[in-house]
């Protein structure tokens, strides 16, 4: 009998809701706006995961960049992993790598440029 799905893929995605609960409850991110985890991947051997991740924006996060935010996220990685820690039972709990995912900047971008072509 096939297995439907490889372990990494269960863990990779109790691990983006986990990572996503974390970073709208436990992490300070007042100054980034609201973190939106968009995907998780994670390496076979459950080792390293990439985390894209979207803002939406309020008035006090607009002032920073995506890579400013990214960076702020990036310094946070050893608390966000304890937590994780804690919520996931896993022997290691992987490195997490925070990658902006522009794709909603350029659905709005898309989205701009029908609606001139309608008028």
């Amino acid at each position: 009998m096939v297995k439907a799905f490889k372990r990494s893929d269960r863990v990779a995605s109790e691990l983006k809701r986990q990572l996503s609960i974390i970073l709208q409850k436990e992490v300070n991110t007042r100054d980034l706006g609201m973190v939106v985890v968009t995907d998780l991947q994670i390496s076979p051997d459950l080792i390293y995961a990439k985390a894209f991740v979207s803002f939406l924006t309020t008035a006090q996060a607009n002032e920073l960049t995506p890579q400013e935010k990214i960076a702020s996220l990036t310094k946070q990685v050893p608390y966000i992993r304890s937590l994780i820690a804690k919520a996931v039972k896993l022997r290691v709990v992987p490195e997490i790598k925070f990658i902006y995912d522009d794709s909603a900047d350029k659905y709005d971008q898309i989205n701009q440029v029908l609606n001139s072509i309608k008028k």
